[in-house]
Parts: structure tokens; C-alpha cells; sequence
């Protein structure tokens, strides 16, 4: 269990980017600075100047400030080793529901491996983490209830955690749907005659369903939350950014080659394995694989679901080589009677604590040369005054929001709760995508400066545009400032 608990930190360690390549951390960490020093949770936009006073509901304060309290105490290290240790328990949650269906700790091992693949896109310093992490919680939690090995007790632990979630993170929804499905599929298994245990266990589900219902109202906006992630997951511009596209089985990646691993290992398990799965567990998993197929970011709750299934029916299949399965069995009786594991994950996260707190150079520092390079901050720094409402790509808006505000407010970052489909399709892209009205829009909102990455659209249009100069040029950004007395950096 402790070599499980250690894939994700030691993933952070090998590779001390990963975390921050989210562009909306930046803003995350801020946003939990503010809420610390006002004791209240954000409900204007004061980051950028095209929604300046705009209301909306955000939804993420609880982790916001969290993570800024953590920033605080250990600085952008401390925040990255956190999340990292949070995000380590859902593959181990996977392991242990693995160990509890009876797949021996190979088995469990190698398909964790797997299924932590897939997780891996998704390990960020970002308020999605709580939803993965809470997700595999509960559907560990239920299955264990149906399958009898916890009482009705033991499930509603799930009520005060939704308190948790639902101020960390909007994915708290799917924790709810996740509860209604079970209790719809236990009401329907006494209907039909399939269990005989009575109308206990749908009584209890149905409980759970309500008072996690009830309990989602206890945030800052009541049901208005509820409301707002409806809104939200209607919105059509969130179909153009990356993580709610379909995955991408050309370029996607180690994850979408993981991805791909578990549908087709998901395809043979189903085909050769000796025992049947339970109906439900065949639903969840042809519903979150139909899910992921439609957007990367919810591959990983396919991978959540399917993983355990996914062992069983391997497991079963080694039943075909006598041998293969006897010594498979050994070894995974030979682990359990070891210790379990949890005086090692407490010393390794102890360790990778004082890691980030001690040691320099292990974890990132700062978000420099990750989306906005240091040269590009070096040079903006030095010429403050000349972005008094520059143009950015949504990429560059949390970092330029973690590095300058409040002296910067920005164009666009990745909030789309903030700044709305009419503005992001119809403003924003105007200029992402070089439309005829591309210059309306700039002159509209006063745009006096451009930061883009280099090599984009957007640098060869401003590069060839009449009234725009460039200032400063390398192998990452760009700067322009539109007019003739712009400053300029020497090559």
C-alpha cells in the first residue's frame, strides 16, 4: 500500500512542473489570499478590466484558502507537496477496495499502476484534486455497503465530507449522482426479486441522498451553488478548452495511452473473465467510459470506476494457467500478512514535507518560465506603466494575475463562470481566432498592450498590424504595445 502511496509524490519529484501547468492556479492561490485577509469568499471580479465588479458564484473558496494558508506557511513548495500527498489516496483507495474484492496485491499493484496512468494528467495544484480524492472515497464506501461488509452507519460519514467538498470544488455533483444511482439500482434490485435483504439498504441510500443533499447546501451561496454548476456545465465555451475535449488517441499523451490500456484491457476483462460482473457495476462503467470519451477530464473518474472491475476479471482470467494464479495468490497472501503500510505512508509524507519546506531545487518556487517566461516578467516589471490594460491569451491570465496583481489586471484568464459565453465566444475568440472584428474588440476595451506566447496567431497578426510595435521577443512570449513611443528591449 505504501509503494501505491508514493506513485503520485514521486511523479511530482521527477517531474516539479507537473503541478503548476495548470493556468488556473495562479489565480486559485490569489483568490485564497483574498479570502484569508477579508474572511469571506470572493463573489466580484477584481482581476480582470473587461469584468471588473462582475458578480458570479466561484465554488472552490474552502480549497482556495487552504492552499494560500499553505503558501503562506511554505511557499509554492509547501502547496505542491499537499496537494501531492492528497492526490496519493485515490490510487491507494483503489488498491484497498482491489484487496477487499479479493484480488490478490499484484494484481491490485499493476492495475493501480495503470489506473494512476490516467490520474496522472489531472495531478495539479488545483481544486479538482478533492473531487477525485472524495469520488473514490464514496464509491469505495458504497460498494462496500453493497456488498454487506460495512452497516448503514458507517456510510453516512460521506455527509459531513460533502460540507467539504462542495466549498472546494463544483465536482461535488457528480458525488450526489453517484449516490442516486446506487440507491435507484438498490430499489430496483428488490422490485425485481434480485436481493432478498428487504428495503433496508434502499432506505439507507435514499437517506445518504438527502442528507448529502442537504449537507451541499451548507456554503457561502446555498443553493445557488447548485444553480450556478448547472449554468456552468452548460456553457458552450468550455467545449473549447482542452481538458473538456475528447481525448486526443493520436497525441494525447502518456494518460490517453493509459486511457486506452484500461478500455481495451476493460474489453477482454469482460470478454474471458469466469465470474459476471454486478449489473451496476456494468452501467457505471459504460456510463463514465461514454463520460471520458467526450472529455479529458473526466477520464479520470472512468479510471476511478473501472480499475477495480478491470483486476477482478484479469484476476479471473489467470484462472486459465493454474500455476500463474497459484503463485499470484501466494504473493498476495504473503503481503497481507505484512504490516499495513500505514507507519511507511506516514513517513514518506512527513518526508516529502520537510522536503518542500528544507531542500531548494526540488519543487518550483514560482510559476516563471512555465506559461510566462521569466524574461517576458522581467520585462514587464521594468515597464509597469505600459500595461494598463494589456491583451492576453487565457493561458497567460493566471500567471500574469499571480505575478502582478493587483498593479495588472488582465484581459481573459480560464474563469468562465466570470466572464461569460457572450464574451468569451464572441470578444475573446474574435481575437484568439483572428476574426474580421478582431480590432473593434481591442479598441472597445482599450487595449493598449498584447502578451501572447511566440509563434501564435496572435503574433503574426499584431507583428504585421498597423499601430502595433513590438517590445520584447523570445522563445516563449511576445510583447507588443499598440502605438508608435512604445519602449523597446534589445536582442
Amino acid at each position: 500500500m505504501a509503494l501505491v502511496f508514493c506513485l503520485n509524490p514521486a511523479a511530482v519529484l521527477l517531474n516539479p512542473e507537473m503541478p503548476l501547468k495548470d493556468p488556473g492556479t495562479g489565480w486559485h492561490l490569489v483568490t485564497g489570499r483574498l479570502v484569508l485577509e477579508t474572511g469571506r469568499p470572493m463573489t466580484e471580479d477584481v482581476f480582470s478590466f473587461t469584468q471588473a465588479g462582475k458578480g458570479f458564484v466561484g465554488g472552490a473558496w474552502l480549497f482556495q484558502a487552504a492552499a494560500a494558508w499553505c503558501e503562506r506557511l511554505g511557499g509554492l513548495p509547501l502547496v505542491t507537496a499537499v496537494c501531492a500527498l492528497l492526490y496519493a489516496w485515490v490510487p491507494v483507495l483503489l488498491y484497498r477496495r482491489m484487496l477487499a474484492e479479493r484480488v490478490p496485491a499484484p494484481v491490485a499493484l499493476v492495475f493501480c499502476g495503470l489506473a494512476f496512468g490516467v490520474l496522472m494528467v489531472h495531478s495539479l495544484d488545483r481544486p479538482h484534486i478533492v473531487t477525485y480524492l472524495l469520488f473514490a472515497w464514496l464509491l469505495s464506501t458504497l460498494w462496500a455497503f453493497r456488498r454487506g461488509d460495512i452497516g448503514a452507519r458507517a456510510v453516512f460519514i460521506h455527509v459531513p465530507l460533502m460540507i467539504v467538498w462542495c466549498n472546494c470544488h463544483r465536482g461535488f455533483a457528480v458525488g450526489l449522482l453517484l449516490v442516486a444511482i446506487f440507491a435507484a439500482a438498490s430499489f430496483a434490485d428488490r422490485v425485481v426479486g434480485r436481493r432478498t435483504t428487504g428495503w433496508g439498504p434502499t432506505r439507507t441510500l435514499v437517506g445518504l441522498f438527502v442528507a448529502m443533499a442537504g449537507a451541499s447546501v451548507i456554503n457561502p451561496w446555498g443553493w445557488g451553488l447548485h444553480a450556478s454548476t448547472a449554468e456552468y456545465l452548460g456553457m458552450e465555451s468550455i467545449r473549447y478548452w482542452n481538458e473538456y475535449r475528447s481525448p486526443d488517441f493520436l497525441s494525447g499523451g502518456s494518460a490517453v495511452v493509459a486511457f486506452e490500456v484500461m478500455i481495451l484491457t476493460l474489453v477482454v476483462a469482460l470478454a474471458f473473465a469466469r465470474a459476471r460482473l454486478d449489473w451496476l457495476e456494468v452501467l457505471l462503467v459504460v456510463l463514465f467510459l461514454h463520460w471520458g470519451l467526450q472529455s479529458l477530464r473526466h477520464t479520470n473518474l472512468f479510471a476511478i470506476i473501472a480499475a477495480p472491475p478491470i483486476a477482478r476479471g484479469i484476476w479471473s482470467l489467470c484462472g486459465e494457467f493454474p500455476a500463474l494464479a497459484r503463485r499470484l495468490a501466494d504473493m498476495g497472501r504473503q503481503q497481507a500478512a505484512l504490516a499495513g503500510g500505514w507507519l511507511q505512508i506516514g513517513c514518506a509524507s512527513a518526508t516529502l514535507l520537510v522536503l518542500a519546506l528544507r531542500c531548494d531545487g526540488l519543487f518550483r518556487r514560482d510559476f516563471d518560465g512555465i506559461w510566462l517566461s521569466r524574461g517576458a516578467v522581467d520585462y514587464i516589471e521594468a515597464h509597469m506603466g505600459n500595461f494598463a490594460r494589456p491583451f492576453n491569451t487565457d493561458d497567460l491570465g493566471g500567471s500574469l494575475i499571480y505575478r502582478f496583481w493587483p498593479r495588472l489586471r488582465v484581459f481573459v484568464d480560464d474563469r468562465n463562470e466570470v466572464y461569460g459565453d457572450r464574451f468569451i465566444l464572441d470578444e475573446y475568440f474574435a481575437v484568439r481566432e483572428i476574426r474580421p472584428n478582431w480590432r473593434e474588440v481591442l479598441d472597445r476595451h482599450g487595449v493598449d498592450s498584447a502578451i501572447v506566447d511566440s509563434g501564435s496567431v496572435q503574433d503574426t497578426l499584431l507583428g504585421s498590424a498597423a499601430g502595433w510595435r513590438e517590445c520584447y521577443r523570445d522563445g516563449r512570449n511576445v510583447i507588443f504595445a499598440h502605438g508608435p513611443n512604445a519602449p523597446i528591449q534589445p536582442r
